[in-house]
């Protein structure tokens, strides 16, 4: 939940700034976060019919992860047309994992009050932990003066989804 939030709201704030290091006019940049919002759509729409099918929906998670591991890599690369898949796959990846997430407090929960517990820790710790991305992101920029260790750390973030991901999809209950 926190990974997840963390580099979608870190690219929401800092995609026009990045894109503006590739030479993106404003309405470039502005069009380019638009197409990664929009992009995150029909994903929430297909995941969650395709995981309330599932038994294990590790896969899913895999997949969206590697989504933001290869949108970041996109921008890390920052040429041409690998900057609007790169968003697209953002876009993907966000609305996958998102719903995942959202699912996941219900499906790893033996009844409703369990999922309430679930889902405020994960989503009080996980807005807690995604508020330090944007801030992280500019502080990494500020003392480097260059996006690499910025993305670098959003890629980092990704990685570690993979793993998370994979066992958050697996077919077991939590608890708080």
């Amino acid at each position: 939940m926190g990974l997840q939030s963390l580099i979608f709201y870190t690219l929401v704030t800092w995609l026009p700034d990045l894109l503006s290091n590739y030479n993106y006019s404003n309405d470039e940049a502005g069009w380019m976060l638009f197409l990664l919002q929009i992009s995150i759509f029909p994903t929430t729409i297909v995941i969650p019919m395709m995981a309330e099918k599932l038994k294990n929906q590790s896969a899913l998670s895999v997949f969206g992860s590697i989504l933001f591991v290869l949108g970041t890599l996109g921008f890390m690369v920052g040429s041409g047309f690998v900057l609007v898949l790169s968003s697209i796959s953002i876009g993907l990846a966000s609305g996958t994992t998102l719903s995942l997430c959202m699912m996941f407090f219900s499906l790893r929960t033996k009844d409703g009050r369990q999922a309430a517990e679930v889902s405020g820790m994960a989503q009080s710790v996980g807005y807690l932990l995604a508020a330090l991305g944007p801030w992280l992101f500019g502080l990494l920029f500020d003392v480097s003066g260059d996006m690499f260790f910025s993305l670098t750390m959003l890629l980092i973030c990704s990685i570690i989804m993979i793993f998370v991901g994979f066992f958050s999809g697996l077919n077991r209950f939590v608890s708080v």
